[in-house]
């Protein structure tokens, strides 16, 4: 009983002793996923760059460019512009031949009205050339009139389609009918459909459901719409793509009378038509000072970039008032039934953005990163409204600026959520742009996408703000080390769930990443810390694996059952040779990943703590250059309280 007692009080006294470093908490987990062709939510990553100088293109000391104001406190956007991405500006419905030769049994040189983009480049074979792209959002509407609105009119719609939807489950192709103010969806194609659908609808519209300025219009409507990923402008999705959808040979009648017929033949009346005037959702983004925040220790009352519905920024929508979370003053949100479409919010979600003016690259730099302040405020309660801000960078290396315009954006396909509090984003770039670059431009958002996670209620809340906008470059000293937090080891417990007292052994905890349980993927390397290393100069490789180099300061109480000495440092190699590394998609095999696994059994005790630092070089025609992650390592054998070693870099 003494023994029992004194191993207790060893237990307790190491164990309670040493503060908590707490990595991620509950309200903070990100929601399940799909594969990655939507956003995941998370925080941004840690980063390691050499310690060199920095340079600023945008923001930094002394500069007014990225704070939303001029330097006596008046509100200046410098050059941003900002806009609702609700509101297409291209639509891609248009009559074509490209893979049409199916509809109908028409053969090739068969004439349709096709959604695709003739231009997109192939992916892997066997693609060709053509396809659709992010954040498709096109219409292509029928209206007519009806002789007597007192009377119901049977709609019917016949003919063929095919699609080819590759992210299956989060791009779609819809068909609608208006009644009213209601928008009606009567089917919904997601996928790849390679044979040919037959179609025939048949719906009832009743008096009082006709559409229109007079309220005497059937109107019927096709609907493409994809996400931001996992298209065929990224070639993320496998198997080939021929573009969103095609429809051909289409019969509208009245009450079993023909009222219009399209086979999109040269020469033959085309009835479908995609819309001139795109409804919106509106663009709220205007500039606020003393703006209200609850973070409980920092603030802001300059001028800062919002996305608040008043109902002044947006007329018509009446404002967006507050139900929990009424600190801001007037007591308004940002909106989150639709704004200036709140009849049809089952369909509309509102998506703001703000984007740089075109930022001149310096010569000689290779490393970039992307930071600024944002009050964040969504904690993904049952009822939230789901609103997540979000990041976008895009490059050209063209001289022209306005070459820009047709660079896609590129980001971490990761939206973003937490709070509420004040943070300082800080996002590692240099792997999202071209080489050779001439032109960067920055783009910050809202997006209210909660309800592709089934967050959609009404208790918004005011965020996000931003603010002091930075791009900072420098030239590099070794490759870019990227960590995500999911992906670092996390504390742990005794594997047997108890401690022991008297078997010793038996105490063993697991060296896992934080996620390893995440979505329940089976795979080889759940349980290894996974980092990326991208050479910033151009044309350097890594010819070497990198190093995680650790050392343990051991619970002498378990000094009899190690396998080796106490205290011991090590070297451990990274692997990338069929390196598994969690999604998306799951399964994927990425070249420029490595893993790190330290032992699972016998080896990290409780009372341990394990503290580790990677090195990584590239070599460019043989200047090889060293970077380290975590960049300071100066205190990494000082295990006393107060110690400078970044807590990232430790487990307990």
């Amino acid at each position: 009983m003494r023994y029992f007692a004194a191993v207790l009080s060893v237990f307790l006294s190491v164990i309670l002793a040493q503060p908590i470093h707490a990595r991620t908490g509950a309200r903070n987990n990100p929601p399940q996923p799909h594969d990655g062709s939507t956003p995941w939510v998370r925080f941004p990553p840690s980063a390691a760059k050499a310690l060199v100088d920095t340079l600023f293109i945008m923001g930094g000391p002394g500069s007014w460019d990225g704070s939303f104001e001029t330097p006596g406190g008046q509100p200046d956007w410098h050059g941003w512009t900002h806009e609702d991405l609700n509101a297409p500006t291209v639509n891609h419905w248009h009559i074509s031949t490209y893979w049409a030769e199916n509809l109908g049994g028409h053969g090739p040189g068969n004439y349709a009205m096709n959604c695709v983009d003739e231009t997109i480049p192939a992916c892997d074979l066997p693609d060709t050339i053509g396809g659709y792209g992010h954040r498709w959002f096109d219409d292509l509407e029928w209206r007519h009139t009806v002789s007597d609105t007192s009377q119901p009119t049977t709609v019917r719609l016949t003919g063929f389609m095919n699609y080819d939807l590759t992210d299956v489950d989060w791009d779609f192709l819809e068909f609608f009918v208006q009644r009213g103010d209601y928008t009606d969806m009567l089917a919904t194609w997601t996928g790849t459909g390679g044979a040919v659908d037959t179609l025939d609808f048949t719906t009832v519209l009743s008096p009082g459901e006709y559409f229109g300025p007079n309220g005497d219009e059937v109107r019927l409507f096709w609907r493409v719409w994809s996400d931001s990923a996992y298209d065929d402008l990224d070639c993320k999705t496998p198997g080939p793509g021929h573009g969103a959808a095609r429809i051909d040979d289409i019969a509208v009648t009245f009450d079993d009378s023909l009222i219009t017929f399209d086979d999109f033949e040269p020469g033959s009346p085309v009835n479908w038509i995609p819309p001139v005037n795109a409804s919106i959702v509106g663009d709220f983004t205007n500039l606020r000072n003393d703006l209200g925040n609850i973070d409980p220790c920092l603030g802001n009352n300059t001028y800062q970039v919002n996305f608040v519905d008043d109902g002044v920024v947006v007329p018509g929508t009446g404002g967006t008032p507050c139900i929990t979370w009424c600190y801001d003053p007037g007591g308004w949100i940002v909106n989150n039934t639709g704004g200036l479409l709140e009849d049809d919010q089952r369909l509309w979600f509102l998506e703001n953005q703000i984007v740089s003016p075109p930022l001149a690259w310096l010569p000689g730099t290779d490393g970039a990163e992307l930071s600024f302040d944002v009050y964040v405020d969504e904690l993904l309660a049952s009822d939230s409204a789901g609103v997540f801000y979000y990041w976008g960078v895009r490059s050209t290396a063209s001289s022209d600026p306005a070459d820009l315009e047709s660079a896609p954006w590129k980001d971490r396909n990761f939206v973003h959520y937490g709070g509420p509090e004040y943070r300082r984003h800080v996002e590692p770039v240099t792997d999202l742009l071209v080489q050779d670059r001439q032109w960067v431009q920055i783009a910050l958002g809202v997006n209210e996408l909660g309800w592709v996670w089934n967050w959609n209620g009404p208790n918004g809340t005011p965020a996000p703000y931003f603010d002091n906008v930075a791009m900072k470059v420098w030239s590099p000293d070794g490759p870019e080390i990227l960590v995500r937090e999911a992906d670092l080891f996390g504390d742990a417990f005794p594997e047997k769930g108890v401690l022991d007292p008297v078997n010793l052994a038996e105490n063993w905890c697991r060296v896992d990443r934080s996620d390893v349980e995440y979505n329940s993927i089976p795979e080889a390397l759940g349980d290894s810390l996974v980092i990326k290393v991208t050479p910033l100069r151009q044309g350097a490789t890594v010819p070497n694996p990198p190093a995680l180099h650790w050392v343990m300061e051991c619970n002498p109480t378990f000094d009899s059952v190690r396998p080796a000495a106490p205290n011991p440092q090590g070297i451990l190699r990274g692997m990338v040779d069929g390196a598994v590394v969690i999604g998306p998609p799951p399964g994927e095999v990425y070249l420029d990943r490595w893993s790190f696994d330290l032992p699972d059994s016998g080896w990290f005790f409780p009372g341990d703590r394990v503290r580790y630092y990677i090195t990584a070089s590239d070599d460019l025609g043989g200047d090889v250059r060293t970077s380290v992650w975590p960049p300071d390592t100066t205190a990494v054998l000082n295990f006393s309280l107060g110690s400078l070693f970044p807590k990232d870099a430790e487990i307990r």
